[in-house]
């Protein structure tokens, strides 16, 4: 079997770009590189997208009955409205004084939300494909993120001090309503 045909090589190439991404949050020197950045998050993403797609990997299979299809729909929109508000920000590199601290829209809602949608879309887009293994992966990237969020938080608490320490009390970090994780 050739190695693009195996799910975990995809898994970990994924993974590799969640490295890359924690590396660009939390380096002071990698975090400057908008290339190295942006890699990582092709190499996060890219593979999360191929997985879970029934024409490229062979893998168990579950049904998709009407139901689980409109929810992954409803998922996958979800994650990107989560996702568009971040896109007006300096995405691929570390938060710096430059910009200002964004609290309103989906900000207000979670800290990360773009993170957030890392959550939300593997999430729908492997129950769409009904791809056990996609969705057997959503634990692992969900934990991963929420990792990620602990560089991104100390980044910002760097660089905007008691202001973000303030924002941080009213908000919850990756999902609404939940203050505690």
């Amino acid at each position: 079997m050739a190695v693009w045909h195996n799910p975990f090589f995809w898994a970990f190439l994924s993974t590799l770009g969640w490295t890359m991404g924690m590396l660009t949050v939390g380096s002071t020197t990698v975090g400057r590189y908008l290339l190295y950045g942006f890699i990582g998050s092709l190499l996060a993403q890219i593979p999360r997208i191929i997985l879970p797609l029934p024409w490229v990997l062979a893998q168990p299979r579950f049904g998709t009955p009407a139901p689980v299809v409109a929810l992954s729909v409803v998922l996958c929109f979800a994650s990107i409205a989560f996702a568009f508000p971040g896109l007006g920000l300096k995405i691929y590199t570390r938060p710096t004084h430059t910009e200002p601290l964004v609290t309103s829209g989906l900000f207000g809602v979670v800290r990360h939300p773009i993170l957030f949608a890392n959550i939300l879309w593997p999430l729908g887009w492997s129950a769409l494909f009904g791809s056990w293994m996609g969705l057997a992966l959503v634990p692992v990237w969900t934990f991963i993120v929420y990792l990620m969020s602990f560089l991104e938080e100390d980044r910002m608490i760097e660089v905007y001090g008691d202001e973000y320490r303030r924002y941080r009390r009213q908000v919850p970090r990756l999902f609404p309503f939940i203050h505690f994780l």
